[in-house]
């Protein structure tokens, strides 16, 4: 019994498909040393001190932000889950060390 085919001119050329599933492992697989580079990792999220913030809570931690670049601080609540917002200078540093990642 062969299963049924796909009639559409984009969704059934062999290469589309090729395209979307080569796209997808290769997110998923991102997705998947991401994941266990920050499962591996035994350093504190995030660290205080009197010279500023350290960030390592996420696989696109902004690192150190100096207290200098920090305007304000902020409590926020997304689905009962409590967040820190760090409101920063517009700082080119922390630009270029997030977007390295997208």
């Amino acid at each position: 019994m062969d299963p049924p085919g796909i009639n559409t001119p984009i969704l059934g050329n062999p290469i589309t498909i090729f395209i979307f599933g080569l796209a997808i492992i290769l997110f998923s697989g991102l997705t998947g040393f991401i994941l266990f580079k920050k499962l591996s990792d035994n350093s504190s999220g995030l660290i205080i001190s009197d010279e500023g913030v350290v960030d390592n809570s996420s696989g696109i931690s902004a690192g150190f932000v100096p207290w200098t670049d920090i305007i304000a601080i902020k409590e926020t609540r997304v689905f009962n889950q409590r967040m820190i917002n760090l409101v920063v200078k517009k700082s080119t540093r922390l630009d270029f060390k997030t977007k390295k990642f997208y």
